[in-house]
């Protein structure tokens, strides 16, 4: 399933607000892991599947 921007956006806020991190931080995090191939923290990995499971039933 193809993601828009706005639902990146949106997850993104929803990971900010849930770990209490700046939205920056999780969109540094995110961008930073993938040339290092490494996989993201595991706090940010579950609210990521929870953002994105809630976008995905809408």
């Amino acid at each position: 399933m193809s993601r828009s921007p706005e639902d990146a956006w949106e997850i993104l806020v929803t990971v900010s607000q849930h770990s209490d991190t700046k939205l920056r931080d999780v969109a540094e995090e995110v961008v930073a892991t993938r040339p290092r191939q490494e996989p993201l923290p595991e706090e940010f990995q579950q609210y990521l599947a929870a953002a994105s499971a809630v976008r995905r039933r809408g």
